[in-house]
């Protein structure tokens, strides 16, 4: 790609429906609509209600990212866009409003994976000098936690994927648990250090802290058995209490954070030590922006072994976003002349 051509990039695989227009690397204009309004009642993303969302909004704001960017679509020369994973019916509108774009203006579709996306995130407003091969890079979000292995920019392998229920997937449901609004990881986050910042008597559950899974070098995530046991918890409050109060949701909120975080970090000390010759860690994915994750893979010991943890710049980039999606499709192209 000349740094003089200009991307269009399109993602709407759950509930944000984001474009983003790069020229090169640059990044011009990033528009993202999300959808919290919208799914307060049900706590949680219908997809077909979430597609339909997506249809209502993708063309006002294809308008303002153009204007955004001074641009006009005659001046496209790429299209990007999430083909896959998630959502169907949402991957749907973006899938079609861009194949249309690419056939009415002659120019080349690019097809994003989205977790790759988020790995390329960790790229926007960075230099490469500044990324030290071999790394590890961990992606913490609402549909999946994934470790991969990344050797050099055209080559990374899927070493660690999640078996059930993602970490940000256990953070909604357990918010909506807890009569809690959607999304939940920043309530959970704020009622977790709440707990921290308030002096008193308090009753902390113990949940357990199962082992991190390895075998041949490939890890595996589990969070099904957390939200069970919190569930078990708060039925065990509601029986003897006949409801829920501010001290049990951030009781509860703290004991939960705590656990998800350490097996986390765990988890991600557990494959840099099996695949020995990392040199720096990575953190990307919705779940990334939380405080205390990032607090805990720095303060453990093993830490010091490492150059740096690298997290997204912006912590707007670590969410669902189309910027993510236009740096990864621009390495896709540079990979590809490369070949």
């Amino acid at each position: 790609m000349k740094d003089n051509q200009i991307l269009l990039a399109l993602e709407s695989s759950c509930d944000d429906t984001s474009l983003a227009i790069f020229q090169w690397t640059q990044l011009l204009a990033l528009r993202t609509h999300t959808q919290l309004l919208e799914h307060q009642e049900t706590r949680w993303v219908v997809p077909e209600s979430a597609a339909r969302l997506h249809a209502d909004n993708i063309f006002p704001l294809l308008e303002k990212v153009l204007q955004d960017a001074n641009m006009q679509l005659t001046q496209l020369d790429y299209i990007a866009c999430t083909f896959e994973p998630w959502l169907v019916p949402s991957l749907l509108v973006t899938k079609s409003v861009a194949k249309v774009l690419s056939s009415r203006l002659g120019i080349p579709l690019l097809p994003i994976h989205h977790i790759e996306g988020h790995l390329f995130a960790l790229l926007l407003g960075r230099s490469l000098k500044e990324i030290d091969f071999p790394l590890l890079a961990m992606t913490v979000s609402w549909g999946h936690n994934e470790i991969y292995l990344w050797r050099s920019l055209y080559h990374f392998e899927r070493v660690a994927f999640t078996r059930d229920d993602s970490a940000g997937e256990a953070f909604d449901k357990v918010s909506k648990m807890l009569g809690l609004p959607f999304p939940g990881g920043p309530h959970i986050a704020r009622y977790a250090q709440a707990y921290r910042e308030r002096p008193g008597t308090w009753s902390l559950p113990s949940f357990p802290l199962p082992k991190f899974h390895l075998h041949d070098g490939i890890g595996e995530f589990s969070f099904s058995w957390l939200k069970s046991a919190v569930k078990r918890e708060i039925d065990l409050r509601l029986a003897k209490n006949g409801g829920l109060n501010e001290t049990d949701r951030c009781e509860i909120a703290y004991a939960f954070e705590e656990i998800v975080t350490q097996y986390l970090s765990g988890a991600l000390y557990t494959m840099a030590e099996y695949y020995w010759e990392v040199e720096s860690l990575w953190l990307c994915g919705g779940v990334s922006a939380n405080d205390r994750l990032r607090e805990v893979i720095v303060s453990d010991k093993r830490y010091a072994k490492y150059k740096r943890l690298t997290v997204p710049l912006e912590k707007r980039f670590s969410l669902d976003n189309a910027a993510m999606i236009g740096m990864r499709a621009y390495y896709t192209q540079e990979s590809q002349l490369e070949e």
